[in-house]
């Protein structure tokens, strides 16, 4: 992606990876969710992402009666 987009002169201003829920057999937890955005913010300042989009951490959290 960070290749074609360099290529064919093209900024990359932000990352959006849809909507984030768990993945089948992660359980929906802050723990759980606090990991997977990492990863998802560690890719988004690999390709040269000023931004990232955090959607769906309420799909991590709606389990949680306290939050």
């Amino acid at each position: 992606m960070v290749r074609l987009a360099r290529k064919h002169n093209i900024e990359i201003l932000a990352y959006d990876p849809g909507a984030c829920k768990p993945p089948a057999g992660v359980q929906p937890n802050i723990d759980n969710a606090v990991a997977y955005f990492t990863k998802i913010i560690a890719f988004a300042k690999a390709i040269g992402s000023p931004m990232v989009c955090l959607q769906g951490l309420s799909n991590w959290t709606k389990a949680i009666a306290a939050y």
